[in-house]
């Protein structure tokens, strides 16, 4: 099969030879080849992800067809800063390539772990790191100083030690968290005076010198369709790239507002169900707890408090910022949309940002106590989004209806045909406070 005629629209096309051409003449040179620095530019659904898979499939098939003894998912590496963007592309985060946790300071590798990470990286030849926008330059130092590591025999003057890197993504979309775009340079503003940050400087100066290529998709292939409403929708998408929506725009949004307290009954209640960005965290706690009134209600579901089980008296008041988010206690109820805010399992997509629905909770009624906290909590989610073990004996104990009833009245966009069911059980974490005396 000629996956080159996948792309079929031109700039995907150019893509897709320009990056396996070269690894392919990177392969047969010995890596003696020029490697390639790429980035691929482009707004939500022009093909980015599409074009990395058809790459993919292309170098697997070049290799299989080489017997080189060298597999795909050693000369090849795929990384994305978050956890959904990784697993929606089945690779790793930039933190896992780094072998890094970022609780902690970044430092080099040494003894065994280098040793590993070398063995590890030894056949790397295309590091593909998607979601770039998000990319700081301190992040790119790491990974500069991190590659050095992985081959210590690369030329000095490279400081991605003959890898080739290609970075796709929307500058239009996420900035980093901190560390500082990529083209912001080294100068840090900290109490009304400047400061050259070192990191930042190494970073900033490997993304200016090395990469000077740069293909722009530009062609929508998600949203497609030749109606006025599709067309509009595309026109919106692309206006709100701009620095300043156009007034036309603008009117559009209102209308669609406007339009709502006209809307079918049904249309106002998804759009009640839909999700919501709230600008504080009291905002968000009022919220959440209307709609799980509301879920509780419309099932005639009781809500449960599930509070945590502490070591110590103490630590009921250490905030929840300092436990990875993790709360003294929530409130649950049959019907409650939840969310994952920690990569659990990205190759099975339990990552941060994972949605699904509570569809039952399970106590021990032998001995219950008023702290007890439930023995396992049953999550539904769309089988697409959670490829691992689930607990197939649920879809029989629960009748069909009553399990489409709940994903209905949560305002989720599947069917009971279409899920995974995950049970979740009580876990126990462990932090260690450090004490510091005046």
């Amino acid at each position: 099969m000629n996956i080159a005629n996948l792309c079929k629209i031109p700039e995907q096309n150019f893509v897709f030879h320009l990056v396996t051409n070269s690894f392919k003449h990177h392969f047969a040179s010995g890596n003696s080849a020029r490697p390639l620095r790429l980035i691929v530019d482009g707004p939500g659904g022009c093909g980015k992800s599409y074009v990395l898979k058809c790459i993919m499939k292309e170098l697997q098939q070049f290799l299989c067809a080489k017997d080189a003894g060298v597999q795909l998912s050693e000369a090849v590496f795929v990384a994305a800063p978050t956890g959904v963007a990784a697993s929606l592309l089945s690779g790793q985060t930039v933190h896992t390539f780094l072998q890094w946790n970022p609780q902690y300071p970044f430092k080099p590798l040494a003894g065994d772990a280098l040793v590993q990470y070398q063995k590890k990286m030894r056949h790397l030849q295309l590091l593909f790191i998607d979601e770039r926008s998000m990319i700081s330059a301190v992040l790119m130092s790491y990974i500069v100083r991190r590659l050095r590591q992985a081959k210590p025999g690369a030329s000095e003057s490279d400081p991605f030690a003959g890898v080739s890197i290609v970075l796709l993504g929307d500058d239009h979309q996420l900035p980093p968290v901190n560390g500082g775009r990529l083209y912001e340079g080294a100068q840090v503003c900290l109490r009304k005076k400047t400061y050259t940050c070192e990191r930042r400087a190494l970073g900033s100066r490997a993304f200016t010198q090395e990469f000077n290529l740069c293909v722009q998709l530009s062609v929508n292939v998600r949203a497609t369709g030749s109606t006025h409403l599709q067309q509009q929708f595309r026109d919106l998408q692309m206006d709100c790239l701009r620095p300043c929506l156009p007034t036309a725009s603008w009117h559009s949004f209102l209308m669609r507002i406007a339009d709502l307290t006209q809307a079918e009954p049904s249309a106002k209640l998804q759009w009640d169900r839909e999700f919501r960005l709230c600008s504080s965290k009291k905002h968000c706690q009022e919220h959440n707890m209307n709609m799980l009134r509301r879920v509780s209600h419309e099932l005639q579901e009781p809500m449960v408090k599930i509070k945590a089980m502490h070591s110590t008296n103490s630590a009921v008041t250490i905030s929840a910022d300092k436990f990875q988010g993790l709360l003294p206690e929530i409130w649950l109820s049959v019907g409650a949309r939840v969310c994952v805010i920690a990569n659990l399992w990205l190759s099975r997509g339990i990552v941060n940002g994972l949605t699904g629905v509570v569809v039952d909770i399970v106590y021990d009624t032998s001995s219950p106590t008023n702290d007890q906290l439930p023995q396992v909590v049953f999550v539904a989610c769309h089988k697409n989004a959670y490829s691992g073990p689930c607990y197939a004996e649920l879809n029989s104990c629960l009748e069909y209806e009553r399990l489409s009833r709940i994903l209905k009245v949560s305002g989720v966009q599947f069917t009971a045909y279409d899920v995974n069911i995950i049970p979740i059980e009580p876990m126990q974490k462990e932090w260690h406070a450090m004490q510091t005396s005046k």
